[in-house]
C-alpha cells in the first residue's frame, strides 16, 4: 500500500515506474517510493497511457478544453489542446507513431506524435467518448451513448449496441482475440470485436464497471462499489474480490507480479 491520499484517476506502468494521475498532476513511483512528478503545474489528469519510455496524459476542463501531453524521460515533448471538452482516455498505436484520444466532445482524436498535432478526428459517437483500446490496426471506442465502435484503418466497420448504460472501459486480452467492455449497467462483456460476437456476460458487480485490465491469469475489473474483482479469463466466474477500497475504484493496473488499484479516496493499493 502506498499512502496517496488524494483521488486517483488513472494508473500506468512502463515496466520500471508506476505513474499515478490525480487532480493535481502525475506522480512517479519506483519500487513503491515516490521519485518525482511529471511537470510542476497543477492540472486535472484523467487518462494515462505508456509506450516504451513515453508517457501520455489526458485531461483538461469539462466543457472548455481537452488537453494531451506527451513526456519522455520526464521531459515534456509536446502539449496539445486536442478537444473542446475533457479527454477521458488515451491509447497508443502499436508502433507508437499515433496517439488516440477519447474526448468529451464526442470525438476520437488521431494525434501524430512526431508532429505533435491532431491530424484527424473520428466521429460517430453521440455522447462523450469514455473508453479506448487499440490492437494492431483495430481501434475500439466506447462511451456515454452505450455503443462500442470498431474502427479499422480509421474507418468505422462495426457498431455494437448491447450495453444498457454508458461504457466506461475497454481492454483487449493479451492474445488480442477478445475485447472486454465494462459498463455502468454493472456488467463486463467479452467480445470478438471484429465480428461483433458476444462471447459472455459477467454479472455480480454492484456498481458501474469503471476500468478493466488483463493479466496472465485474470480479467480484472474496477467498480464504483469499491471492489476489485479477479475474473476467470475463459468463463464468468469471479474468482477473487479485493475489498480494500471504501470508495469508487477508478483504475487498475498490472505491474509485474503486482496489481495496483486507485480509488476516489484513500491510498493506492497493491495486491499479489
Amino acid at each position: 500500500m502506498i499512502a496517496v491520499l488524494l483521488s486517483i484517476t488513472a494508473l500506468a506502468w512502463d515496466g520500471d515506474c508506476l505513474y499515478v494521475a490525480r487532480p493535481g498532476g502525475v506522480d512517479v513511483y519506483r519500487d513503491g517510493k515516490l521519485v518525482g512528478a511529471l511537470g510542476d503545474d497543477r492540472r486535472a489528469v484523467m487518462a494515462l497511457a505508456v509506450h516504451g519510455r513515453r508517457v501520455a496524459e489526458g485531461g483538461g476542463r469539462a466543457g472548455e478544453k481537452g488537453e494531451v501531453r506527451v513526456w519522455e524521460g520526464g521531459k515534456l515533448l509536446f502539449r496539445l489542446e486536442a478537444h473542446t471538452d475533457i479527454v477521458y482516455r488515451l491509447a497508443w498505436s502499436a508502433d507508437g507513431t499515433k496517439l488516440f484520444s477519447a474526448g468529451g466532445d464526442h470525438r476520437v482524436g488521431v494525434i501524430d506524435v512526431a508532429a505533435g498535432r491532431a491530424e484527424e478526428f473520428l466521429e460517430g459517437h453521440t455522447g462523450p467518448v469514455l473508453a479506448l483500446a487499440c490492437r494492431g490496426d483495430v481501434l475500439v471506442s466506447a462511451g456515454a451513448d452505450r455503443t462500442i465502435r470498431v474502427w479499422k484503418d480509421r474507418k468505422l466497420v462495426r457498431t455494437i449496441a448491447n450495453h444498457g448504460d454508458a461504457v466506461h472501459a475497454l481492454a483487449f486480452s493479451p492474445d488480442g482475440r477478445y475485447l472486454a467492455s465494462g459498463s455502468a449497467d454493472r456488467t463486463v462483456r467479452v467480445w470478438q470485436p471484429e465480428i461483433g460476437r458476444l462471447v459472455r456476460i459477467v454479472r455480480g458487480h454492484e456498481g458501474a464497471v469503471t476500468d478493466l485490465a488483463w493479466t496472465e491469469k485474470h480479467l480484472v475489473s474496477a467498480s464504483s462499489d469499491g471492489l476489485v474483482r479477479l475474473i476467470a479469463p475463459d468463463d464468468v466466474t469471479i474468482e477473487k474480490v479485493h475489498e480494500g477500497h471504501g470508495d469508487w475504484v477508478h483504475a487498475v493496473c498490472p505491474a509485474g507480479d503486482l496489481l495496483y488499484s486507485g480509488a476516489a479516496s484513500g491510498p493506492l493499493r497493491s495486491w499479489r
